[in-house]
This record gives structure tokens, sequence and C-alpha cells, in this order.
């Protein structure tokens, strides 16, 4: 790869405009055009800039492409921990923007943090796990605030397929995706916009008291909200039909159209809570 074409995959790996990997190098936009074409080439104090900035040595910058496609965001925290048994996961997740839980062939737990825009970030994130008697405790700590989490923080959960039980999720995130589990139950426990289920085979349990949205990209499992003075609305899949169940005191569940709801459907959507509402439809 051209030494051109790393430095604008760099760029959009980071989600960098033109002008904004310029100001960090205090350079203008026209001279990052100009690199990215090829028509120049940074002088030395540049290469060592952008080097620095993006994490690589001189060499990985104008030798290596493996570097460049793996890294995601400017600034990454990784950590690892070997799991040799079958494990309920309970994960404490701070503020973040985005959250993916999912589960991968590996024996390793394993919990991603990037940004593009907190510098600190090896340092000021901490992964703490705890195992005994089949539960696996995962926490994720930092000093900085929520604020600056959610907006720029991105977080990414690896389970151990062969040995997840059961899992459990509290976090503050803008959204979450929970994709490629098979297990007992999910229970999560959320302040979230959006919450999407993808190729999960499980009872999933959703409790929030603020407004959301669950989207299924498939359907293998019963789902039970519980909320508190929230109203939020539920996704499924184009041609799936829910049984439903509404509890509480002060809830309604809505259904936008009639054929969402059949009593022999396999799965169930049931509300449960205070003063909620919930709708059921398609996307």
């Amino acid at each position: 790869m051209k030494l051109s074409d790393k430095i604008r995959t760099l760029r959009k790996n980071a989600g960098l405009t033109q002008e904004q990997l310029g100001d960090k190098l205090n350079v203008s936009r026209q001279a990052i055009t100009k690199w990215e074409r090829g028509d120049g080439i940074p002088d030395i104090y540049n290469l060592v800039a952008l080097s620095n900035l993006f994490g690589l040595s001189l060499d990985e910058l104008m030798a290596k492409e493996k570097a460049v496609a793996e890294k995601r965001f400017l600034y990454e925290s990784h950590t690892e921990h070997d799991i040799d048994a079958p494990c309920c996961f309970d994960l404490h997740l701070h503020a973040a923007s985005s959250l993916v839980v999912r589960s991968g062939d590996s024996e390793k737990l394993k919990v991603y943090a990037g940004s593009s825009d907190i510098p600190e970030l090896e340092k000021a994130v901490k992964v703490k796990v705890d195992t005994d008697g089949g539960r696996c405790d995962v926490q994720v700590r930092t000093k900085l605030s929520e604020a600056r989490c959610r907006q720029s923080l991105v977080l990414e959960i690896v389970l151990p397929e062969k040995y997840v039980r059961h899992i459990e999720v509290a976090a503050k995130v803008g959204k979450a995706q929970l994709k490629n589990i098979r297990c007992e139950t999910i229970e999560v426990d959320a302040r979230c916009g959006e919450l999407t289920l993808e190729d999960i085979h499980a009872t999933v349990d959703v409790t929030s008291s603020s407004d959301m949205s669950i989207r299924f990209v498939t359907l293998d499992g019963n789902l039970s909200v519980n909320q508190h003075g929230a109203v939020s609305r539920v996704l499924l899949p184009e041609g799936a039909a829910v049984r439903t169940r509404c509890r509480g005191i002060h809830t309604r569940l809505l259904t936008a159209l009639p054929d969402l709801v059949s009593p022999d459907a396999a799965y169930e959507v049931e509300l449960n809570g205070v003063n909620a509402e919930l709708t059921v439809s398609r996307q």
C-alpha cells in the first residue's frame, strides 16, 4: 500500500476529516489533500507526528499495511482474560457512545475500548475481571466524565461462546448491540436509546427507565421489558409474529398491525413496570 493510501485509510478509520487531521498536525487541509493524492509526501517532522498520532512506528507507517487495517480508532485499549469453564458473565460497564457484546470462537474474554478523541484512553480505562464459582464479573472503570464517554467512547466485549451460560449487562450507552449469542438468559439493565438483538438465541429481559427502541434482526427467544415512566417500541423482523402479555401498574402494550400478534406464535413479548407504554411493530 502506498503512503498516500495509508494516510487516507488511517484518517478515515479514525473518523477524521482532512481539515481535522490538518488541525492535529498544524498543517493545512490542502497539505493533507496533497499527501493523499500522492502529489507530495510529509517531511520527517510530519511523518513522526503522523506516527505518534496513529500509534504506529515510522516503519509501520512507511511499510506495513497490517497495522493500518487493524486499527479502528486513534486510541485503543485491549484486555484479555482466559476462561476455562462455563460461566455466568456479569458485565458492569461505564458509559459509552456505543456498546457491542458478542460471542467468539476464542476461549478468552476480550474487552476493547476505542476512541479518536481521548488521548489518555489507555490509562483512563481500567478493566477488572474476577472469576469465582461459575461467575465472571467484569468491571470497566474510568475517571473520565460520563458525558465525555457517552460522546466519544466505544466498547466491545467478546465472550467465549462455548462457556456462556447467562449474561447480565449494566451500562449507560447511546446504542447497544447484542450479537451472535446462544445461552439461557440475557439480562440488560441499560439506559440506551437503541438496543439491537442479532442472532440471539436466549430469553432477553430488559430493564430501563428511559425511552428506547429494541430492534430484532432475528427472533429466537422471549422478550420481557420492565419499564418505569418510559415509552418504547419493539421492532420485529419482517413476517414475524409474537404473543403479547401486559402486566404492571398503568402499563399499555400496543401493536401497530393486527397480524403482529398470534396466540400460536413461538415467542412472547411481555411488558411489566409502572407508567409504561410499549408498541410492537415491524421494521
